[in-house]
């Protein structure tokens, strides 16, 4: 090769290069102001490219558009939040832009308003940034105050630096929504979030029915999923006691992750899945996967044996099911019914009126708990069990390390036997439903001031 024929390739190389990364440095834009729009072709990055936010088609084979933000190195590319969820484009000439007014815009070919952030107090100095924790955020450029957070508005995915959480007296709730399909963001069947309890649990509700429950929080874990034990104390944080009935929960970076995340799939499964170079996107936990963690696949009164086969349940000791011919058939919603009345006949004596004798407690271990608990501040287990004791609406009561007394004055629901790391609930029968073992014992503990 003579020395012109190599400068001449050495020229046009140089000018691919430096014309590809003008494209690569113009397609990326790191805020969004009334003079600076994303496009289709043009992404918003974080500072320190860590998430990313542009325009996508689910799965590639849509020809609906949408604005979402996904993990910037994460391949495959895996959307954990939507604008537009449930108002797709179809132009290929959209913008997001910040509008007059100060709300992010964002506009078909049309120049028509598809999705907006819709804040009512108006500025002239709006811009938007991507943080590096994944908050896409409304900002005032002089005044520095945020007028809106995507964190404020999640989807279907939980991840470092969002929130579920709930506040029961302005009725602020923040909560996960699964996507209607793989290929369909719009909002579906399933939510995940934290009511407000005490002690805090997590569920998956479908529609206003609860379809999976965590077990109530233990400071450091979910007391009914054992399974997550090492990921939560890693993963999981729950905040409460900052003000009266306000609690949430977030999740962090675990510790063999690059990136981590819980997401609520159209299926109504929650799953924490990882993310490592190596190995791309995986599951490390998800639930519900066998039948017993449905919720309430038992009825009341009824426990699921987590090792049978298929969904099989039993009825607590002193219970008989509320309908044979439905069991013998595997319809086991109906739950159990109570085989031999309670001595409690009033509302606070555990002794009835006939000067029969007190109601003893049985105690069965390896469950998760059952739902509907009532906290109740005391001092020790003894005081536990007697203020159960004294209520003839107790059902059952429960001390638990890390979190103290739980009482249930309902029916006991969506109980299930756990692998390890089950708790002890001690249930209210009548004596003569408690062996002759158990007898002397009941009826001295009964007497324990």
């Amino acid at each position: 090769m003579g020395r012109r024929e190599f400068m001449v390739k050495s020229g046009f190389l140089c000018f691919f290069l430096f014309n590809l990364f003008s494209f690569a440095y113009c397609s990326v834009i790191y805020n969004i102001t009334t003079t600076r729009a994303v496009s289709p072709e043009q992404t918003l990055n974080s500072p320190r490219q860590i998430f990313e936010l542009g325009f996508f088609t689910p799965n590639n084979n849509s020809r609906n558009q949408y604005v979402g933000m996904w993990f910037k190195e994460a391949s495959p590319q895996t959307v954990i939040w939507v604008a537009n969820r449930e108002n797709p484009i179809t132009s290929s000439s959209a913008s997001l832009t910040i509008g007059s007014d100060g709300n992010l815009r964002l506009l078909d070919g049309q120049r028509n308003t598809i999705w907006s952030t819709n804040i009512s107090r108006q500025s002239n100095s709006s811009i938007a940034v991507l943080s590096d924790d994944g908050n896409f955020i409304l900002r005032n450029s002089i005044t520095g105050d945020d007028l809106w957070k995507s964190s404020q508005h999640p989807t279907d995915s939980l991840f470092p630096g969002t929130w579920l959480a709930y506040n029961e007296t302005t009725g602020m709730r923040l909560a996960l929504t699964s996507w209607k399909s793989n290929n369909d963001p719009s909002i579906g069947d399933f939510t995940a979030g934290v009511p407000p309890l005490t002690p805090p649990q997590a569920f998956v509700w479908k529609g206003s029915k609860p379809h999976w429950r965590s077990g109530p929080w233990g400071k450091t874990k979910f007391i009914g999923t054992p399974e997550m034990d090492a990921d939560y104390k890693s993963g999981f944080t729950v905040i409460e006691g900052l003000q009266p009935g306000i609690a949430y929960l977030t999740v962090s970076v675990h510790r063999n992750c690059s990136y981590s995340m819980f997401v609520v799939s159209p299926a109504g499964v929650l799953r924490f899945l990882c993310w490592l170079k190596e190995r791309g996107w995986f599951v490390r936990w998800e639930a519900p996967v066998t039948p017993c963690e449905v919720y309430g696949a038992c009825g009341p009164f009824g426990v699921c044996q987590r090792y049978a086969p298929n969904l099989t349940c039993r009825c607590l000791k002193g219970f008989v099911p509320k309908s044979d011919d439905e069991w013998r058939k595997g319809n086991w919603t109906g739950g159990c019914i109570r085989r031999t009345e309670l001595s409690c006949g009033g509302n606070t004596s555990s002794v009835n009126a006939q000067g029969g004798k007190p109601d003893g407690f049985l105690k069965v271990g390896g469950l998760k708990l059952p739902d509907w608990h009532v906290y109740l501040k005391v001092l020790d287990k003894n005081e536990c069990h007697q203020r159960c004791l004294s209520n003839c609406s107790c059902s059952g009561y429960s001390y638990v390390d890390g979190i103290g007394c739980l009482v249930w004055t309902t029916n006991l629901l969506d109980m299930h036997e756990l692998p390890f790391g089950g708790q002890d609930l001690n249930l209210r029968l009548a004596l003569t439903e408690l062996g002759e073992m158990l007898l002397l014992f009941h009826l001295s503990s009964s007497l324990v001031p």
